[in-house]
């Protein structure tokens, strides 16, 4: 069977690996860090391949995957697991097309999605509410901004993968950061600005975790869509804004509608994701964000009955089959480390036992980041890295990082449980 790459060994690339190894196909897994530092490249499904940085190397990854084109007569195909890696993809399109087949969306949608001022405007065009947002550029704009913004508002990243990826930023580790007043607005821009980072300030959408839903779906390259499946966030880390540590699949129809509603508008292609939030004020849904790759939790897709990876692997080597009309709901997608951290902050304010979390991670069908029955040892290497952390860390500071992974006290990790 034709090669498939994956760019980008994180918990969504090891899920894509598992997808389509399971199957037969051939995976290279690609990523800077290297076999020992990084638990999913040991998985039984990856042949594994260490680079330099993408960020500083990028001509180094175009000639490592036309090298590894020469392997094989047919087309292979590549996967992007995270935003940079879409981006790349785009970038250098004429020249891998022909030795490739891109798991991507048209270069308009690559590069409009991941940066959150066009995706603004995309949404407005398509007609996807979403939360009131500015865009500032200079602090002359947002002196001018005072008075107009009403708060509490969040400040967030225009480009998130710069962002994270700015040693210097003092906010890299947190997806934004909530602000309650103008003279605390003030000095957060100041402190970004002065990287060279851009960011939005966007109206608070009050709600709960639960009220995050995800939309996760495919269309084939013709914009059809094939399936999808809805998700429902039941923890995050941080526990007031952050990321999923356990997600549900859910029927919701009103969901769905809205999440395909923004796909179909842009005319996507490929997998694709969407996420929105209930507004707890009047029940209707908001816009949050899109994303042009593969997800954090993309195994859920797999354990609810759709392998959306090995339906567009089909497609593109000309050998498609039929996509299933239908998922299971009540599916939980678990990132066990995550999740103790997260278990650890609502313990504290009495909105979590032991036995209640211990009983979410065992009862139901449910399916771990890492853990898998034919495939152990990524999650092998990861619980020495936990059980290590929990022995010198965790169980000292009687929280999941002491703050220092989230970029937050413990005070404001309870305060946001």
């Amino acid at each position: 069977m034709p090669l498939a790459v994956v760019l980008g060994m994180s918990p969504n690339g090891l899920a894509i690996a598992r997808d389509l190894g399971r199957h037969g196909v051939p995976v290279v897994g690609i990523d800077s860090l290297g076999v020992d530092a990084l638990p999913t490249l040991r998985s039984r499904y990856v042949r594994p391949l260490k680079l330099p940085s993408l960020a500083e190397h990028p001509e180094t990854w175009l000639t490592a995957l036309l090298e590894t084109a020469k392997e094989q007569e047919a087309r292979g195909v590549v996967y992007p697991a995270g935003d940079q890696y879409a981006l790349f993809l785009s970038r250098y399109r004429k020249e891998l097309e022909p030795h490739y087949h891109l798991v991507i969306p048209s270069d308009e949608i690559v590069q409009s999605l991941p940066d959150k001022e066009k995706l603004y405007e995309v949404s407005l065009r398509v007609g996807a509410p979403s939360a009131f947002t500015l865009f500032p550029k200079r602090e002359e704009d947002l002196a001018a901004l005072d008075g107009k913004v009403r708060y509490p508002c969040i400040v967030k990243p225009v480009r998130s993968y710069l962002w994270a990826g700015c040693s210097a930023n003092p906010y890299k580790t947190q997806k934004l950061v909530m602000i309650h007043s103008f003279d605390q607005l003030l000095p957060v821009f100041r402190t970004v600005h002065a990287l060279g980072l851009e960011v939005m300030i966007q109206e608070f959408i009050p709600g709960p975790v639960e009220d995050l839903y995800g939309v996760v779906a495919y269309f084939n390259w013709k914009r059809e869509l094939q399936c999808h499946y809805v998700a429902k966030k039941v923890r995050q880390i941080p526990a007031d804004f952050g990321v999923a540590s356990m997600i549900q699949t859910v029927d919701d129809p009103s969901c769905a509608e809205f999440g395909l509603k923004f796909l179909r508008g842009v005319g996507y292609q490929g997998i694709g994701h969407v996420e929105i939030k209930k507004d707890a004020r009047d029940g209707s849904w908001k816009f949050i964000e899109a994303n042009t790759r593969p997800i954090l939790y993309g195994a859920l897709g797999s354990a609810a009955g759709l392998n959306l990876p090995y339906l567009a692997y089909r497609e593109l080597i000309g050998s498609p089959i039929p996509a299933p009309k239908s998922y299971r709901p009540g599916v939980r997608w678990i990132d066990i480390e995550s999740d103790y951290k997260t278990y650890q902050i609502y313990r504290r304010v009495g909105k979590l036992t032991w036995f209640s979390w211990v009983w979410s991670l065992c009862s139901g069908p449910n399916v771990g980041s890492y853990f898998a029955w034919d495939d152990l040892a990524p999650w092998m290497a990861t619980m020495r890295r936990f059980l290590w952390r929990w022995k010198h860390v965790y169980r000292k500071t009687g929280t999941g990082d002491g703050g220092q992974e989230t970029g937050k006290t413990l005070e404001e990790q309870v305060q946001g449980a």
